[in-house]
């Protein structure tokens, strides 16, 4: 029964890059109904006083609604990440981020002139003060979700590296770095200023390199500091070149990217 209800919910095209699965397609309907509820429940929240039924009712829905957002990133990181898959820099530019910043630009426009014809500020530089709001994401607030949208298929080339070529057990310490830095000192900085504690995690360094044989390769720019000469000498001595991508983590996460490659595998074919 499973496995027919599996088949029936995934469809294959003439080739592997016209795959069509079938249950990405239920999240994303079923991610838009709660996104709604979200929007819904937030204006109640606001709306409602505090502590009384009708608000602990939105507050409810409104918590158990959060997964939604969420899975419309992980869908495309499903998708863009398929090693199997060819994402090409053209396409990934010319399909995938173009459409977007489209609907920045044309929203954004719509949004920040309705919200300066509401408070009574629209005047001969409406215009400007839109592009600037554009150009610095301080449009229509759910419009964020557009913007980090395209930051992530930027970056969509650099996860391949390690989706692409990294081994079974390299991804899990990805995936558990990643929840590390990514999640838990978020939490705990968040539990800890709710306590009153008032103090970050002191200041880390991380450093992360895709294992990709690159002998053939050598390092053309990026940061010259004392981190990257000794990632360079270590990747010599073993026959390769290491990407560096390094971060600083201060109570959350901000990161440099240190590009070691004289170009880096932008796309592959699964085996």
């Amino acid at each position: 029964m499973w496995k027919k209800l599996k088949s029936s919910m995934i469809c294959w095209g003439n080739n592997m890059n016209d795959k069509r699965v079938g249950y990405f397609d239920i999240l994303r309907i079923v991610s838009i109904f709660f996104v709604i509820v979200i929007h819904v429940t937030s204006v109640g929240l606001r709306l409602c006083e505090t502590a009384t039924p009708t608000w602990n009712v939105n507050w409810l829905l409104n918590s158990v609604s959060r997964w939604a957002v969420p899975v419309f990133f992980m869908v495309s990181g499903a998708l863009f990440l398929e090693p199997s898959r060819e994402i090409t820099l053209k396409k990934l530019y010319k399909k995938s981020i173009f459409h977007i910043v489209v609907c920045i630009i044309v929203w954004g426009f719509f949004y920040s002139l309705l919200d300066q014809y509401i408070y009574g500020t629209l005047s001969a530089k409406s215009v400007p003060v839109a592009v600037y709001g554009i150009v610095t994401g301080n449009t229509g607030y759910h419009l964020w979700f557009l913007y980090t949208l395209v930051m992530l298929y930027i970056a969509v080339p650099l996860f391949r590296l390690i989706t692409c070529h990294g081994s079974k057990r390299q991804l899990e310490y990805a995936l558990v770095v990643w929840g590390v830095f990514s999640l838990l000192i978020g939490q705990i900085n968040a539990f800890a200023a709710e306590a009153g504690l008032g103090s970050d995690l002191q200041h880390g360094r991380l450093v992360v390199s895709d294992l990709a044989s690159a002998s053939h390769r050598r390092p053309v720019h990026g940061s010259r500091d004392g981190s990257l000469r000794r990632f360079e000498s270590i990747s010599q001595r073993m026959g390769r070149q290491y990407l560096i991508i390094e971060f600083l983590v201060d109570g959350g996460l901000r990161g440099r990217l240190c590009l070691g490659y004289e170009h880096v595998v932008l796309s592959c074919r699964g085996g």
